[in-house]
């Protein structure tokens, strides 16, 4: 039924066109669709035409061979197809691979077909296919197999599931019993529409998306990729999930109020610091008032030359006659006996 719509499609567009390529080609490609979860059928009609069109439609009947040994990349192929190394003993150029110019010229066509696939699907779906595949012909038969499943809808969502638990993180200011609690609805989500995921999977997703340094510890007692770098292998995987999933939760609990404890006493002694901060600047100006008042001069006058109320007074001298002080000579008389 496929090849008959090809058919007539093909030939309905050559009439239209008047039998012009570009023409032929541009009215095709504007009648393309994007590839989604209910059209694959029309999607695929529409492909096949532009690809009966463009020369490609080999391309997706048959595997890429480079002609010789099947050995050499499409990718390859493309890139380098003048690309020539010497042989160090004889001192000959040798190509870098043995295609020829028309299966380099193919494998350019395969690398420009897959692309063309690629952009005429829906981008959510673009998930569900290989897109580092070369080979269209790889690429167009696990479409076929994937679009074709009965149970299409049930498959999409799973892999969405996976997808979530593969790229999740904790969330800042987020609880660990919060998001453990939200990754497990994930992993239940994933069954329920069919999918396939160990315990031991799910724990290495969700302790590989914890933050590294503050829960490093707890990560590399359970996660299986840390556990191997240390030559160890994951304990406990024959307990039922929910008992793992328990004793995991203690611990990153445990961490998590440890985590909670250090984050208040660095924002005490952050507020500490500008306290202990200001408390030294207030020491400091009364320590200044306090030497700027000691310093005073004890015996200075004020602007009349009078004593202050608070300076020392001068003692006399009683045994002096006020009389004969001043700028007279002092005069001294002695009386003898007789």
């Amino acid at each position: 039924m496929p090849d008959q719509l090809l058919k007539h499609s093909l030939d309905i567009a050559t009439e239209s066109t008047g039998g012009s390529y570009k023409e032929l080609v541009l009215a095709l490609e504007s009648s393309v669709i994007n590839l989604d979860d209910s059209n694959y059928d029309e999607w695929s009609v529409s492909m096949k035409n532009i690809f009966k069109i463009k020369g490609w439609d080999q391309l997706i009947e048959t595997p890429w061979h480079d002609g010789v040994e099947g050995k050499t990349t499409i990718w390859l192929a493309s890139k380098f197809p003048a690309l020539v190394l010497y042989n160090l003993e004889t001192g000959e150029p040798e190509p870098l691979h043995p295609c020829t110019a028309e299966k380099t010229y193919e494998a350019v066509s395969r690398r420009e077909c897959v692309i063309y696939i690629i952009k005429h699907i829906w981008p959510p779906f673009q998930y569900f296919c290989d897109y580092k595949q070369n080979d269209p012909y790889i690429l167009w038969k696990e479409i076929e197999e994937f679009w074709n499943l009965e149970d299409f809808g049930n498959r999409v969502s799973a892999r969405w599931c996976r997808e979530i638990l593969e790229m999740m993180s904790l969330g800042m200011g987020q609880s660990i019993a919060d998001y453990l609690e939200e990754a497990k609805g994930v992993y239940d989500d994933l069954h329920r529409f069919g999918g396939s995921m160990s315990g031991q999977e799910f724990i290495d997703c969700f302790t590989k998306s914890l933050w590294w340094d503050e829960y490093r510890v707890v990560k590399e007692g359970w996660n299986t990729d840390l556990l191997r770098m240390q030559g160890f292998k994951p304990s406990g995987i024959d307990k039922p999930l929910e008992e793992r999933l328990g004793e995991l939760k203690k611990q990153l609990e445990v961490q998590e109020k440890i985590l909670a404890l250090g984050k208040a006493e660095r924002d005490r002694l952050w507020l500490f610091g500008w306290d202990g901060e200001r408390e030294r600047q207030r020491k400091k100006r009364d320590a200044e008032e306090a030497a700027e008042k000691e310093n005073k001069d004890p015996g200075e006058k004020n602007i009349n030359g009078i004593q202050g109320e608070g300076d020392p007074k001068t003692p006399e001298d009683s045994s002096s006659d006020s009389s004969l002080q001043g700028d007279s000579p002092s005069i001294s008389i002695y009386f003898s006996s007789p």
